[in-house]
Order: C-alpha cells, then structure tokens, then sequence
C-alpha cells in the first residue's frame, strides 16, 4: 500500500471527526442562543382593567344643531350624546351589522313581519332614579311616528309602517304594522332613536322649542353661529341605566 495513501486516512478522518464536532458545536450554540431567546422575560403587560371616571376629551369641527336626538342626522350629535342615551335595539361595533338588544332584552317577529314583540332587561333606571317601563319606549316612538308640534322628527318615514304601539305589560312592548317592512329591526337599531322618559316627555313637550331657543341664542353669544339646523330640546331624558 503506498504510504502516502496510509498518511492521508488519518488526516481524513481528523478532518471528518473535527467537521462533525464542529456542526454539533454550532447546532448547540444554535439551540441554546434560540432558547434563550425564547425564554427571555418579557416586560409584564399592564392589566386591562377599565377606568371609571375622569374626563374624555373629544375634538370636533362642528357643534349640532340641537340636543333632540329624534330631530338630528349628523353624526356631529351622535359623538357628544349618543352615549348618554339608550336606544330599543343597537347595531353590534364589533360585528357590524349584526344588530343585538340594547334596552330590549329580547323580541319576536311574527310569521307575516306584521308584529313585532319586545321584552324589556327589567331593573332599568333613567338617571332621575324613574324605572324604565314599555310606557317610554311608547312614548318615544309615538313622538317619532307623530311629533308634536314644534318638534321635527327626521325617521317618521323610517316608522310608517307602524299601525299601532300596545304595552300589555310594564316590560312588553309591541308594535303593530300595516306591512311588512324587511328594513324594521334596522330601524330599531338607529342610534338616533333615543328613548326618553315619557313623564319627562309630558312635562317638557310645551317648552321644547323655548329649551332649543334658549340653549342656541347662548351658544351663539359664548362661541359663535350652531351649525345644523332643526328644532328639539335638551335635558329630556337620560340615559337609562341597570339599577
């Protein structure tokens, strides 16, 4: 055998034993730097607990028209005072447009979509301490279907279809259509269908356009023109809340 050739496999196999070692060196290194990495603390998150209380500041451009949530249809309204009123039915934020239950705990649509019938979260308190009642809900949307005078309801169309409102009982409310309309629950929904108390409504509806007048002629002194237009009032009703 020639001897350069026994000198050459010694060499070889030093080399091979020397490459092997060396890739298990570096997968090694490799791992251990991959888990130290993975096992490095994280800095801790802060819980996400809610903050009752302070204040929220909001900047807009415009300032609505007047306070009467039946009589608006800009959202320069809906970011200042939706949150201050609850509606019948609301669209979900998370799952637009699924539509979920706001003051109403649940409902039924009859086979024809002729009747609709709600059945209210019980223990609801306006801010006043008054409970909530079918009666409120009636009277919202009677002065929406049929406003009084001096008061401009921008939705009456939206409710056409209503025949008649019967509360059978305190937490029972049902409305009656002259058709179907396949847009109703939708309409249930709108933010701008704020329920108000009905007392408040009784006491307030013969001063609803003096509130308005009043309010606008003094925003008009502190910071210039109300833009928006239409007539209303303030201060009706709150929004209910669970007691």
């Amino acid at each position: 055998m020639n001897c350069a050739v026994l000198r050459a496999a010694p060499v070889r196999e030093f080399i091979r034993a020397a490459g092997e070692t060396a890739a298990r060196m570096i997968a090694r290194v490799a791992g251990a730097a991959l888990a130290i990495a993975f096992f490095v603390p994280q800095p801790a998150q802060a819980a996400d607990v809610p903050k009752r209380g302070g204040i929220l500041e909001f900047a807009s451009t415009v300032e609505p028209g007047n306070y009467d949530c039946h009589g608006n249809t800009s959202f320069a309204f809906l970011h200042p005072v939706a949150p201050h009123y609850s509606t019948l039915l609301k669209f979900d934020a998370a799952n637009y447009p699924q539509i979920v239950g706001d003051l109403a705990q649940s409902w039924e649509v009859s086979a024809d979509r002729q009747t609709y019938t709600f059945k209210l979260r019980p223990n609801v308190l306006f801010h006043d301490g008054t409970r909530l009642t079918s009666a409120d809900i009636k009277a919202s949307y009677q002065r929406i279907i049929h406003p009084p005078q001096g008061v401009t309801s921008s939705r009456q169309v939206d409710f056409g279809a209503i025949a008649a409102i019967d509360t059978p009982d305190p937490l029972t409310v049902v409305f009656r259509l002259q058709w179907p309309d396949a847009a109703m629950l939708a309409n249930f929904a709108s933010p701008w269908n704020c329920i108000y108390s009905a007392v408040k409504l009784a006491e307030d509806g013969a001063a609803l356009g003096e509130v308005f007048s009043a309010r606008q002629a003094l925003s008009r002194r502190l910071r210039g023109p109300v833009h928006g237009a239409g007539g209303g009032h303030e201060g009706i009703g709150e929004r209910p809340h669970h007691g």
